[in-house]
């Protein structure tokens, strides 16, 4: 790649990085957008989220423990229910006094504010005998899973769009009027089935049934299916008092609140990058032109580096025949120094392998090493030092001394 591409390419993608910043810094100094939905979170503090209802919660209860519900709580009722077959169930669940409730661990008022009650068919039963044990749940939520509205004998169904219409505000009656935010992405439920002997504690201005309690064994269970009431913003800016008289309604014993009854479930509205990434359109744009001009600049470069040639790695031949060989060849040439050396670096090569000595030094030290690893005398490895450095030294070849060498250093074989 020529340079001035390579320059408009890393200019390219210094202004596409810069632009991503600047549209971050930009959105961050920008008033946080306000979130409708009814998710009744506890800890959320958009408008329909519940943190001040939840903060406040342990006040409506000043003499007794109040808690995030743990799905361990129900292990007395777990127990029993594994104990039981479906005919001794439905028995409990009519009588008014349980024989194994002993436990006072499992003895607490069960608040949930939910948007969706998505309770399994095991954890409803679990909810029944926690009612029929004598307690109070109240619930607080916009629909009823299939499984609670079978068991519970209920049937849920939602207001028709021409009645939000035509009731521009729903009225629901507590201790006074209640308005609510139709414009906004509510769903207003209404009991259409309900037991005969439930008690009816809430309409809207339409008649329709909100809310309703209803009796098993020695409890209760209430639903209601209007948890505005409970949201940040019906507390700060509309009337705190409903929420608080209904708490006031339950007895005054531990009371354990969820969310979600069935504890495996997590709550997918949990923020992350990409969603708020995706929450704004110029974050989004900067976002992926971010990503183009990075992929664009990674395939621009690949293609400019050139492949490294590897390096030829010089094959040396050690072998014996191979020495030999090439002495004969050298010999005949009258080159004696480099056959001396080869048989030398040969001789020492093959020591420090099998030994792990030290050879770079051809001295009287490195004769007595080498006459202890092999049967040579001590004299005789001197004497092919002293040959050795001779020959090197020597500018015209003397033949006795080559053939004296070569005859003590046949000794190793």
């Amino acid at each position: 790649m020529n340079k001035w591409i390579r320059n408009i390419v890393v200019g390219i993608g210094a202004l596409v990085i810069l632009f991503f910043a600047g549209g971050v810094i930009f959105q961050l100094f920008q008033p946080r957008p306000i979130h409708w939905g009814a998710d009744f979170r506890r800890l959320s503090v958009e408008p329909y989220g519940t943190k001040i209802f939840h903060a406040q919660l342990r006040h409506f209860f000043p003499h007794s423990t109040v808690k995030p519900f743990l799905k361990t709580d129900f292990d007395p009722h777990g127990a029993y229910l594994e104990s039981v077959d479906t005919l001794e169930l439905e028995e409990a669940l009519n009588a008014t006094e349980l024989a194994y409730f002993t436990d006072e661990d499992a003895d607490f008022n069960l608040v949930g504010i939910t948007n969706f009650l998505n309770a399994t068919e095991y954890d409803t039963e679990l909810l029944l005998l926690h009612v029929s044990s004598g307690n109070t749940v109240y619930i607080a939520t916009t629909g009823l899973s299939n499984v609670v509205q079978r068991e519970f004998e209920v049937e849920t169904e939602s207001i028709s769009d021409e009645e939000l219409l035509e009731k521009k505000n729903i009225e629901a009656v507590f201790s006074e009027e209640l308005r609510s935010r139709p414009d906004s992405a509510t769903v207003f439920n209404y009991f259409k089935v309900y037991p005969d002997d439930a008690e009816v504690l809430g309409r809207y201005s339409n008649g329709r049934v909100f809310k309703i309690a209803i009796e098993r064994g020695d409890g209760k269970a209430i639903f209601n299916l209007h948890p505005y009431i409970f949201g940040n913003h019906f507390i700060l800016n509309q009337n705190k008092e409903i929420a608080k008289a209904e708490m006031l309604s339950l007895p005054d014993e531990d009371t354990y609140y969820f969310t979600q009854l069935n504890i495996s479930h997590y709550d997918t509205k949990s923020p992350s990058v990409l969603k708020f990434i995706h929450s704004k359109e110029s974050l989004t744009w900067a976002f992926y032109t971010l990503l183009i001009g990075l992929t664009l600049f990674l395939v621009f470069q690949i293609r400019r580096v050139e492949k490294s040639t590897p390096l030829q790695t010089i094959k040396k031949n050690r072998n014996l025949k191979y020495v030999y060989l090439l002495s004969d060849l050298l010999y005949k040439n009258n080159d004696q120094k480099i056959v001396v050396r080869y048989k030398m670096d040969y001789l020492l090569h093959n020591f420090k392998r099998k030994h792990r000595i030290n050879t770079n030094k051809i001295d009287n030290e490195l004769a007595v090493q080498l006459a202890g690893y092999s049967s040579i005398p001590e004299s005789r490895i001197k004497k092919l030092f002293v040959l050795y450095h001779a020959l090197l030294a020597q500018s015209e070849p003397n033949k006795n001394m080559f053939a004296e060498y070569n005859q003590i250093i046949q000794l190793f074989k």
